[in-house]
């Protein structure tokens, strides 16, 4: 036969306490199972455990620094202010550059990509390396806020200059892409980027393709 659950419940209390009466009211939270209690949270964070953040939040801490945007130009070194660069008026596009005029031939293909943008006007370059290559290229990647500083024949002529402590760097662009003069220019692009060095400073000249 099987007992009520009430009178399991009374005979249960008796033993723990000899001051309870089985016909009062019973508390389910003074004999349910301990799974049964609400958790109290830790301060600032929740009952399930997962952590949150001041701002709402869930999961990541609050004293990271934002995620850094891929797509930002620019150097906190520039020279160049950005309320010109954001006035300067540049075509935008995509270019790789090689050190001689020309297409390469090579299946080891090792040439700077330049990349120009407008609003602000910049130049971003990094070393990559396509094709069949053993070799590993520091990607060395950097940006230039841009001004434009002169036109020749519907060419436009860009400078940057970024001001770091292991010293000065300094870009060039000539844009022959919008040229009306008959005269013929080595490259469609042509960047001189000029880097200071223990010896002196150095000037690397590169076409696009």
């Amino acid at each position: 036969m099987n007992a009520h659950p009430f009178l399991l419940r009374c005979v249960l209390l008796s033993i723990v306490t000899t001051t309870a009466a089985c016909g009062g009211a019973v508390s389910l939270g003074e004999i349910g199972p301990a799974e049964s209690q609400p958790i109290s949270p830790e301060p600032g964070g929740t009952s399930s455990g997962t952590s949150t953040t001041t701002d709402g939040g869930v999961g990541a801490p609050g004293d990271l620094p934002p995620p850094i945007d891929p797509d930002a130009c620019g150097e906190p070194e520039d020279a160049t202010p950005r309320d010109v660069a954001l006035a300067t008026p540049i075509t935008e596009g995509s270019f790789a550059l090689d050190d001689a005029a020309g297409p390469s031939g090579s299946l080891c293909d090792i040439h700077t990509a330049l990349l120009l943008r407008k609003g602000p006007a910049c130049a971003k370059l990094e070393e990559v390396v396509n094709g069949v290559c053993e070799v590993v290229v520091d990607p060395d990647r950097r940006s230039y806020l841009l001004r434009r500083v002169g036109m020749d024949c519907g060419s436009a002529i860009y400078e940057g200059r970024v001001l770091r402590a292991s010293g000065e760097r300094t870009v060039r662009v000539t844009d022959h892409r919008a040229r009306v003069c008959a005269d013929v220019v080595p490259s469609k692009i042509v960047v001189e980027e000029t880097i200071s060095a223990p010896t002196g400073p150095r000037t690397v000249t590169r076409y696009a393709r």
